[in-house]
């Protein structure tokens, strides 16, 4: 009677399994595959941090946006206020998305990227814009970034892996005795921003201490970009409006002794160490 009983409980469970099944099967067969063109349509009204998430969908959603990224070729990333763009009741406008349970606005294009964050912002704000960054750094060619938010970048690697692996090379005895091997090593850790060709750095007068504070973190240049970085702009902005930045509109030679508050700028200037840029570094004053 028990083993009666047992048999009948497992012939139970095998026909509701088979019905599961059958109801499975039939759902998959209403699923419909979207051509890329309608994916395309779907993705150039939705926000760029929920496109990237929706890769681990399938592998043919994954195909699309990985598309996309390969397109792009500049990220922005700035701090001002972000109610002049988009009222805090909103949530988007068609053009710049704001990211759930922050400031943090993205906008998204066939070749660009923007993201802007409050200039007030908070710890979330933070961590908003730093998982943001994360998600599209491997894909900018061009990269323009706000001096606070160079900042940002700097101090995040200096919690990396990437830095914890510098630092157990910079302490070793192998980079006092081999500087080939120190080339070597560099070329091995991959930089933040692993296909910059470009970068500008844009500076306000009151972002002089996010600039003098670089140094202190102790992370090194080829960390946040390659060696072979074509081109580094410093941005001075509002050098043309009284402020204080005076000097001519490019300073294409490291060499040139500029005035005023640029003579500030020397600690920066040494980290980022102008003399291996030589012409590949200039300073732009608007």
């Amino acid at each position: 009677q028990m083993l009666k009983s047992k048999v009948s409980r497992l012939l139970s469970i095998l026909k509701r399994n088979s019905k599961k099944k059958v109801k499975k099967t039939i759902q998959e067969e209403k699923q419909i595959d979207l051509p890329d063109k309608a994916w395309n349509l779907i993705l150039e009204y939705s926000s760029p941090i929920d496109a990237f998430k929706w890769r681990r969908v399938n592998r043919e959603i994954k195909s699309v946006i990985d598309d996309r990224l390969s397109r792009l070729l500049y990220l922005d990333v700035w701090r001002m206020d972000t109610t002049a763009i988009l009222p805090r009741h909103k949530d988007n406008d068609g053009d710049f998305f704001r990211v759930r349970s922050s400031s943090l606005l993205v906008h998204m294009d066939c070749h660009s990227l923007v993201l802007v964050s409050s200039s007030h912002w908070t710890t979330r704000d933070v961590e908003r814009l730093w998982a943001a960054i994360n998600m599209f750094r491997n894909s900018a060619m061009t990269l323009t970034l706000d001096a606070s938010v160079m900042e940002m970048v700097v101090a995040g690697m200096a919690l990396s892996d990437s830095y914890t692996q510098w630092i157990k090379y910079s302490e070793s005895d192998d980079r006092l005795n081999n500087n080939e091997h120190e080339k070597e090593v560099q070329d091995e850790i991959e930089p933040f921003f692993p296909n910059v060709r470009e970068m500008t750095v844009r500076m306000s007068r009151g972002d002089t201490s996010s600039i003098l504070s670089l140094p202190s973190y102790k992370v090194p240049p080829h960390l946040i970009v390659p060696n072979s970085l074509q081109l580094f702009r410093l941005h001075l902005v509002g050098s043309r409006s009284g402020n204080g930045w005076k000097s001519p509109l490019i300073s294409p030679s490291p060499s040139l002794k500029l005035p005023s508050g640029n003579v500030r700028l020397k600690p920066f200037k040494q980290w980022l160490n102008i003399d291996r840029l030589g012409e590949r570094y200039c300073q732009q004053f608007s």
